[in-house]
């Protein structure tokens, strides 16, 4: 399900680069909707699996990679968008996105 929600954030952020009508970013949202409703819904659960009998070590790493992932994410956005202009940014999160996808889909099922 992981594999799923990030492939959906995938189609998402490419689709922000390649569209610009008002129809197509509103029917991006639904891809950006299963992205996040599944990475918020069962991210902590799947990260517990993936760490059986550490589900304290597990639940402070996700909760701690948010926080820097937001912290982060800050940072790099102005320094792309200040040097290269706004549309850095979204190439560079397709790339991100593209490597998880691609890291998601190696890890073990559980």
């Amino acid at each position: 399900m992981m594999v799923t929600a990030v492939a959906a954030g995938v189609l998402f952020y490419i689709g922000l680069i390649l569209f610009h009508d008002r129809v197509a970013l509103l029917v991006l949202q639904l891809f950006n909707a299963v992205f996040i409703g599944i990475v918020a819904g069962i991210g902590m659960l799947w990260f517990q699996d993936l760490m059986p009998g550490r589900a304290g070590a597990a639940t402070t790493l996700f909760t701690n990679s948010i926080s820097t992932g937001v912290i982060l994410a800050g940072v790099i956005q102005g320094a792309l968008s200040q040097s290269y202009g706004h549309a850095s940014v979204y190439w560079t999160i397709a790339a991100i996105s593209l490597v998880t996808l691609f890291m998601t889909s190696r890890v073990k099922d559980i």
